[in-house]
């Protein structure tokens, strides 16, 4: 293993999440989350990857390996045991599917009793009509600048209580503003930040995940994550993204409503993946062809 990064949320200061190179994939884990998440599989070998990073998640107790990956390699995570929770047409250069599978090491971690409630949201959002607000007058959208970092940084904390990465963190905030990722705000009259969303880009693979909504509470429901959601769909498109999509809260009626209005497709439920706001809750993919 090499090239270790840490992650820090200053929230919970007691949790450090590491972006590590094991054995050629890169794998984010650490106890926030309780799980091993394989971002690119790379040129990690199989099978001997897949029986070691599950020696290396048991060791470190974690509860859930969660993986992304093409399509063309997800047999040899289903002979590890590994079952399909997701997939994205078209993910990986507007080519290859890309598929979500998870292995579960601790039987509780596969059980969810919110999955009523998961499939009426997303029954609810399929059947949804495009629409998309306007933003009022006096507001201004705008791609976030490195003078703002310390002012989002302060929007995300109110926001969240927990987070899988450091957005609470303006240093953090700006490290990835200059590698790959591109931050909207909304201001109000006053310039004042009230919105934030981001787009981390994968510029070798043409897509892009839509995350880091962030709405002060005096600015909820006047729908401005859909707004700056169809900002960043101009821009990145214009970048060369192919497939925008984003693993959502899966009881978050506000966010899953976002994208369905937006046009985004239903791709799956991640059961039990990500900790976020205090616990660790069921995603949902979403997912949209651009341009």
């Amino acid at each position: 293993m090499s090239g270790e990064i840490l992650i820090n949320n200053q929230n919970n200061s007691e949790y450090q999440d590491r972006v590590i190179d094991f054995e050629g994939a890169q794998v984010q884990y650490g106890v926030l989350s309780d799980r091993v998440y394989i971002m690119d599989t790379g040129n990690a070998a199989f099978p001997d990857f897949l029986i070691n990073i599950e020696e290396f998640a048991r060791g470190e107790g974690l509860g859930k390996i969660f993986a992304k990956t093409p399509l063309s390699k997800s047999s040899h995570f289903r002979r590890q045991g590994f079952r399909t929770e997701g997939l994205i047409p078209k993910f990986y250069s507007g080519k290859e599917h890309g598929v979500f599978m998870s292995k579960f090491l601790k039987p509780e971690r596969a059980r969810s009793d919110e999955l009523d409630l998961i499939n009426e949201i997303v029954s609810k959002g399929a059947a949804m009509k495009q629409s998309l607000k306007k933003l009022p007058e006096g507001f201004a959208l705008q791609e976030c600048l490195r003078e703002d970092c310390e002012n989002m940084a302060e929007v995300y904390r109110k926001v969240f209580e927990t987070y899988p990465f450091p957005i609470h963190d303006p240093d953090y905030l700006l490290e990835t503003m200059h590698d790959n990722v591109s931050y909207y705000c909304v201001r109000n009259e006053n310039g004042e930040i009230i919105a934030l969303s981001s787009a981390e880009k994968d510029l070798e693979k043409n897509n892009a995940e839509m995350t880091d909504f962030a709405a002060l509470p005096q600015s909820r429901g006047m729908g401005l994550a859909g707004i700056l959601l169809a900002e960043m769909e101009k821009c990145e498109a214009a970048k060369g993204i192919k497939t925008a999509y984003t693993i959502a809260r899966a009881v978050s009626h506000g966010m899953n409503f976002t994208f369905a209005r937006a046009g985004y497709k239903y791709g799956g439920t991640l059961i039990n993946n990500t900790n976020i706001s205090g616990r660790i809750e069921s995603m949902n993919l979403w997912y949209k062809p651009l341009g």
